[in-house]
This record gives C-alpha cells, structure tokens and sequence, in this order.
C-alpha cells in the first residue's frame, strides 16, 4: 500500500504545489524507510522518483514528462501495482535507463535507488 503522505507529496509535485527540490528534499531521508520495504507499491513509487529525477537531472525528460510519468505511476500504484521484475518499466525513457543499467551494472537494474550524478 502507498503511504497517504508519500500519495500526498506525489500529487503535490504532480499539481505544482511544490518543486522538484522540495519533492527530493522530502524523499531523500525517508529513502531508506521506503526501500528497505519490499517489492511493494510504495517502494515501486519511490523508485520511480528516483529514476524520474536522474532522468530529469541528465536532460533526458522535462519536467512535465516527470510529471506525467509520476502521475500514471501514482494510478498504478494505487491500484496495488507491484512490479514482478526488474525489466518492468512504466515509461519508455525508465525502459532505456534499464536497459543501459542492466548491461552496465545488473545489480543496479533491479529498480533499487539509481543515482546518476
């Protein structure tokens, strides 16, 4: 299940209520907490922000992108979305970062924390 606070961070960024900054300053502490979870919806959320903001942070999506990308993950896993697989991606430019992680560093491409910079 997703966290009603991580739900409600998420839809803050979505509506522009608060910034990309503010969206990884609330996140980064509780990286832990969210990943240390499992395979569940939460952690699968979590990164995908992650993703979204190395993505974001190499000019490979703009924010808007990051911001559709995270609202059609949101729906996913509200609706209980867990990933059976590493090589499950939820938009086409996660599906390149996996592929180039999955040949560079297989233990990466697992969808755990992936921090480009």
């Amino acid at each position: 299940m997703v966290s009603f606070e991580l739900q409600q961070i998420v839809l803050a960024y979505i509506e522009r209520r608060i910034t990309v900054a503010e969206l990884e300053d609330w996140l980064v502490p509780r990286l832990p907490t969210y990943l240390g979870s499992g395979r569940d919806p939460a952690s699968e959320l979590v990164s995908g922000i992650e993703l979204g903001l190395a993505e974001l942070g190499d000019g490979l999506i703009t924010e808007d992108e990051f911001r559709a990308n995270l609202a059609r993950l949101l729906r996913r896993c509200r609706a209980g979305f867990v990933a059976t697989g590493p090589s499950e991606t939820t938009t086409t430019s996660l599906a390149k970062v996996h592929r180039h992680w999955a040949t560079v560093a297989p233990e990466v491409a697992s969808f755990t924390v992936l921090s480009l910079r």
